[in-house]
């Protein structure tokens, strides 16, 4: 029987997008695309009973394995909140989103941004057993994500000269690096 990873895309992605990395590591996937009705019809509060539900019925365990996307990630971080036990597997976050995004003059928000920055900064948030956070060097979430790690004590991965649109292939490498090392 093959393992299962479950895999949350940011929006506009597919669960699809990396399924040969996962495959080729002998890997069973599962997921949400977030972008898709009925999740994306859904509350945000539901969205995260959906994700927990989802979490809990295939990964909830010391072996589970998570990769994450971009708002994919933020979802992730939201769900794992909700949950009083920390989760007890591995997760990786690429290019996440992990609060209030500033570009030059726009900016953006998502909900309960607060809350999850209150729980990072007082140090009760649930951390996972094992985390690993990937972002561009220019992306604007940076600094956020050296906090993060921190408080998560998640290994950190900054990609030099790239934003929060990761080259393919570089993001293909980290995944079979975070898979293989989790798996040896």
């Amino acid at each position: 029987m093959l393992e299962t990873i479950y895999y949350l895309p940011g929006r506009g992605q597919e669960v699809s997008e990396f399924s040969v990395v996962f495959h080729k590591l002998g890997l069973n996937i599962s997921g949400r695309e977030i972008y898709k009705p009925p999740f994306s019809n859904s509350s945000f509060s539901d969205q995260i009973s959906i994700l927990c539900n989802d979490i809990k019925q295939s990964v909830w365990h010391q072996d589970g394995i998570i990769v994450s996307f971009s708002y994919g990630s933020y979802l992730l971080l939201q769900t794992l909140m909700s949950e009083i036990d920390p989760y007890p597997g591995k997760v990786l976050m690429v290019s996440p989103v992990l609060g209030e995004m500033k570009r030059s003059f726009l900016s953006s928000t998502p909900p309960r941004a607060e809350k999850l920055r209150l729980a990072m900064q007082t140090n009760i948030f649930p951390a996972p057993d094992y985390s690993e956070i990937l972002i561009g060097q220019y992306d604007a979430c940076l600094d956020l994500a050296k906090a993060f790690s921190n408080t998560l004590n998640s290994r950190l991965l900054i990609i030099p000269d790239q934003g929060h649109r990761l080259d393919y292939d570089t993001v293909c490498k980290a995944i079979t690096e975070f898979l293989r090392y989790e798996r040896d």
